[in-house]
């Protein structure tokens, strides 16, 4: 009778790479999905970012500011947790 000793030689009968490969492939997939998602929220997030700060620059003459238009333009998201600034976005967003 032939006796075979897996746990001390694990690819003795090649049992175990057939196991890996397609769990590789498979982790390869995960990994490719979650960058091409990655890649595709980025883009998303910077357009929002891109369109919101647009929006505010070309309406911001219909704000109650008179100054530091670079400056509220850039940090418009931030900006967005304060109830007058918020106010004001409306109002930049409307012309």
């Amino acid at each position: 009778m032939l006796k075979v000793d897996l746990a001390a030689k694990p690819y003795a009968l090649g049992i175990s790479c057939m196991i890996e490969a397609p769990l590789i492939k498979m982790k390869v997939a995960q990994i490719a999905r979650s960058k091409v998602m990655f890649g595709l929220i980025s883009f998303v997030l910077l357009v929002v970012y891109i369109g919101g700060a647009w929006k505010f620059w070309t309406g911001f003459g219909q704000t109650q500011y008179s100054q530091s238009r670079p400056l509220l333009t850039l940090f418009w998201p931030v900006m967005l947790l304060n109830g007058s600034y918020r106010q004001n976005f409306r109002r930049a967003l409307r012309g």
